[in-house]
């Protein structure tokens, strides 16, 4: 091997820890290289890089409104907007970005992007309208623009624009006792002589709140934090009132009943990190979720048929800044960020509340579902496994959890649930072990993490011994393949929904069964490419004239295989759940057979008979460590908790 090989190798290395750490998926948002032009899967250069087909003139029926309106298309300098998108066909996904000033996401199911001067989806249900809250620039910013890009479907998409000049600056003077009207002072921008909105807990009387005359605000019904007029049925209920599933108007809030069952994390007896409770009240079932985690902002309670993300109903609240809590329903169909529902009925009577790091929020669900991915709690339904997730959110937008096998793992119900049942439930840490994943994963440990790398040693410091070094070699490459064969069967056993990843693993492994079957196709014919016949070859040491090539393609191959394996390993341990302490074990082997191998490779001669004893040394470490490793691994593996099917 040249002296160059080694760090041609990291080369490599570096290369695909970067290549396999770059993923972006579309589903969840516009990328931020579409800002520039808008158009679907575009780079900052204007060059597109993932088709979403064509562009489709007009707007397709939709228009682009500010509340309060601009004045004659002006709007007023730092003044804050409400912009709402509607009156069309649905999509499902889109970006609006304006050119001037900071945007905030409001709707569920949506997040900024465009460093806060644009928005986006963060799924792909169909949708009918998108509104936000816009900040305008402060004076001197002039002409503007909102543009507007909605993608009806993989194959087609809409860019309009609604174009805005700016409005005078004008400054209060002489401003009326504003405390009186029960109105904000007068913000920068408004008419002369006049005060601001009414505050918190008032409306106006007289249609017009744009004008932000010095008509008195009226109080709301005592049972709304704000409103639009004076009966109940409020914009946000107030303290100790709430809406009931379905109503449209706030109620005084009675106690819920969470007396039915209740699940915490495993091996905590009290104060635990996060826990819910659940009861039943009529025809609703009540939910109380604690979070006790500095580090997250939601929390969340899931229902499926399999103790694993997949196809699972999910309910998430996050807590807001200003004590209160955002309830949604949201489903899970593979194992990455879940998507928030179209259809949010069903749900009702939320209320949060914080004492320093002890975050509390309660809501209640309807007993039968209202759209097909609610899990239905009525008598006759399934029973399912009940899950506790939690995590950080950045603007209103969950993030995805910590790993499985961390501290904050998600924790999951030992055995279905009956959440009509007056039970404490046995919980365990999240898997996605199955008894075909956890047989996957054992065949390419020992592959991967065993056998190649020693097949890998004995080529490279055992050619003294003869020709048993290639006996050695061939005999435990060929196993590794035979496992990796018998590991793909496995998922696919298990089915497709076992490559539903947020991670590389999937691809990755099934490139690295193609090149291990190129690996043995090339040593199957390595005397054709060589242009070689054992049968009248004179020298032992002649392999043929072409002999240099099957080395090269050989070499190549392998380092890459290598290389591409034991990340794919990595991914792997990472996405089946297990401890962080089996992902350090197989990074530190990695390291250690590494350095040792630089060691050998730099200290010991080309010569085939010298430092023999050298060479016996280090390779009996490099094997004793891989082989050490695989099992441990694999022991580690075997422990897993094995979810049902």
């Amino acid at each position: 091997m040249a002296g160059r090989s080694f760090p041609c190798t990291f080369a490599l290395v570096a290369l695909v820890l970067c290549l396999s750490a770059y993923v972006e998926g579309y589903s969840s948002g516009a990328g931020s290289s579409a800002c520039a032009t808008g158009v679907p899967g575009s780079n900052s250069a204007g060059s597109v890089t993932r088709s979403h087909g064509s562009q489709q003139s007009g707007s397709d029926g939709h228009s682009i409104a500010f509340s309060p309106p601009l004045n004659g298309g002006a709007y007023k300098p730092s003044q804050t907007y409400t912009v709402t998108v509607s009156g069309g066909g649905n999509f499902i996904g889109f970006m609006a970005r304006v050119s001037g000033g900071s945007v905030t996401a409001t709707q569920s199911g949506t997040k900024t992007t465009c460093s806060g001067a644009g928005l986006t989806h963060t799924g792909t249900s169909s949708k009918s309208t998108v509104e936000f809250t816009w900040v305008a620039p402060a004076s001197g910013e002039g002409t503007l623009d909102v543009r507007m890009t909605l993608l009806n479907s993989a194959s087609q998409f809409y860019i309009f624009t609604e174009t805005m000049t700016e409005g005078a600056t004008v400054t209060c003077t002489s401003a009326p006792d504003c405390a009186a009207l029960n109105r904000d002072l007068c913000e920068s921008g408004s008419l002369d002589d006049t005060c601001g909105a009414c505050e918190d807990g008032f409306y106006e009387t007289n249609g017009d709140a744009v004008a932000k005359n010095t008509d008195t605000c009226a109080a709301c019904h005592p049972a709304c934090a704000t409103c639009v007029d004076d009966t109940a049925a409020c914009v946000t209920c107030a303290d100790g009132y709430e809406k009931l599933i379905g109503a449209s108007v706030c109620t005084e809030a009675t106690p819920k009943d969470f007396s039915r069952g209740s699940v915490m994390q495993p091996s905590c007896a009290s104060n635990c990190r996060a826990e819910a409770q659940w009861g039943r009240e009529n025809s609703d079932m009540n939910f109380k979720l604690t979070l006790r985690d500095a580090d997250s902002d939601w929390i969340a309670i899931g229902f499926g048929a399999s103790r694993s993300m997949i196809d699972m109903d999910v309910i998430v609240c996050i807590f807001n800044a200003d004590g209160s809590a955002s309830v949604a329903d949201y489903f899970s169909a593979a194992r990455s960020l879940p998507s928030i529902d179209s259809d949010q009925s069903g749900l009702g009577r939320v209320g949060a509340t914080q004492n320093g790091t002890v975050r509390v929020c309660e809501f209640s669900r309807l007993l039968a579902p209202t759209n097909t991915g609610d899990w239905s709690f009525e008598l006759d339904a399934d029973q399912p496994y009940i899950m506790v997730a939690y995590g950080p959110a950045t603007d209103g937008d969950i993030e995805q959890h910590a790993a499985l096998g961390s501290t904050h793992t998600p924790f999951i119900s030992a055995s279905v649930v009956d959440p009509l049942s007056t039970a404490a439930v046995e919980a365990a840490d999240a898997s996605n072990a199955n008894i075909y994943t956890v047989v996957h994963a054992v065949c390419m440990t020992l592959a991967w993490v065993g056998l190649s790398p020693m097949a890998t040693m004995i080529a490279h410091f055992l050619k003294p011994i003869g020709a048993r070094w290639f006996q050695l070699h061939r005999g435990f490459q060929v196993f590794a393949v035979v496992l990796t064969i018998i590991g793909f069967v496995m998922v696919q056993i298990d089915g497709e929904k076992s490559l539903q990843t947020a991670t590389p693993h999937a691809p990755l492994g099934i490139t690295v069964l193609a090149i291990a079957l190129i690996q043995v196709l090339l040593g199957a014919f390595r005397n054709q490419i060589s242009n070689h016949d054992p049968k009248k070859a004179v020298d032992p040491d002649d392999h043929g004239p072409r002999r240099w090539l099957f080395n090269a393609l050989h070499w190549t191959f392998g380092v890459g295989l290598l290389i591409l394996s034991l990340a794919t390993c990595a991914f792997g341990l990472i996405l089946i759940g297990t401890e962080t302490a089996t992902q350090y074990l197989l990074y530190a082997a990695i390291g250690f057979d590494v350095i040792l191998a630089i060691v050998g490779h730099l200290c010991l001669p080309k010569a085939t008979s010298e430092r023999l004893t050298a060479r016996f040394v280090i390779s009996s470490l490099l094997l004793s460590v891989a082989f050490a490793a695989a099992i441990t691994i694999v022991v580690m593996i075997a422990t897993l908790p094995i979810q049902s099917s």
